[in-house]
């Protein structure tokens, strides 16, 4: 009878895949007619993919793909389809920092709204907060009042690392922002073993950076993983249609329950519950102001 063996692809080098097999980090083949779960689309195997191997250790073979819970993606250039560049993406860390580079919370509201899309969950963490708070004071709070969970850091002095070690340990992970917030300063603090060079992760997501879609999974001790991956600006966010975009301002879609008309743009109604709470300074104006500019947007990138 033949062995079968699970595994997690953590990185794709053409014909080989590297797959975490237990704590066993083995680079195996993968059959060419693979068994694809029901429902994958894009037949490409990624980081992040459960599968199935065959043989015994050393000599595995991936043979089978097991269904993908969450989808990484983004458009290559010159192309309309998308591209799974990810799959079983538990949640998003999504780094901002408190100062230096100054935080910019419609960014931040670009990628909640890309998680959303994704169907990842989301969780901020405020990095460099012994450099003070002045920064993010006026406005952090509007996320709170959204929902979201916020962790205050510190990769310097290890504030708050302890708290992002509980929340990634055992889970698949996605760190992303902006340039500069420190997420591979935060990621060497929670494990140093990766050894990961200033700006690494940042040079990942930099921009202008989009026409590379390799990705990896670092292994976390213990169990869970870390995602490196590159074009995560865009990851998700690009095929948004602009009635969508209200399910991802938890806060907003909420309060939109409340509106006369079940097609309220919240832009100029009568009886819109939104516009009300944003006059009534129960809802985020800024965040109301974000939405009305994100779903411009989509609009002119749809049209």
């Amino acid at each position: 009878m033949t062995e079968r063996t699970a595994g997690v692809v953590t990185a794709v080098f053409g014909p080989l895949v590297r797959v975490q097999v237990g704590e066993t980090a083995l680079v195996v083949s993968f059959r060419r007619t693979l068994r694809w779960a029901e429902g994958i689309v894009d037949r490409r195997l990624v980081v992040g993919d459960r599968v199935a191997l065959e043989g015994k250790p050393p000599d595995l073979v991936v043979t089978a793909v097991e269904p993908r819970r969450t989808t990484l993606t983004r458009r290559s250039p010159g192309e309309r389809r998308s591209r799974v560049i990810a799959a079983n993406v538990d949640q998003a860390v999504i780094v901002m920092a408190a100062a230096s580079p100054e935080p910019n919370p419609r960014l931040l509201d670009r990628f909640l709204v890309a998680c959303h899309h994704a169907a990842i969950e989301p969780v901020i963490c405020i990095n460099k907060v012994d450099q003070g708070t002045a920064g993010i004071d006026a406005w952090i709070g509007d996320y709170q009042d959204a929902g979201y969970e916020l962790l205050l850091a510190s990769a310097r002095t290890s504030r708050g690392v302890g708290c992002l070690t509980r929340r990634v340990v055992g889970r698949t992970t996605l760190f992303c922002g902006p340039s500069g917030v420190g997420k591979s300063a935060l990621l060497n603090a929670i494990h140093p073993g990766y050894r990961l060079r200033e700006n690494s992760i940042s040079e990942a997501t930099g921009k202008g950076r989009h026409t590379t879609t390799t990705a990896q999974l670092l292994p976390l001790p213990g169990s869970g993983f870390v995602v490196d991956t590159p074009g995560v600006r865009e990851f998700g966010f690009w095929d948004l249609a602009p009635s969508e975009l209200q399910a991802h301002f938890p806060e907003i879609a909420r309060t939109a329950a409340g509106c006369a008309f079940a097609d309220c743009t919240h832009d100029h109604e009568a009886e819109c519950a939104v516009r009300n709470a944003v006059q009534a300074g129960t809802l985020s104006a800024r965040r109301y102001s974000s939405f009305l500019k994100l779903r411009q947007e989509l609009a002119a990138t749809a049209g």
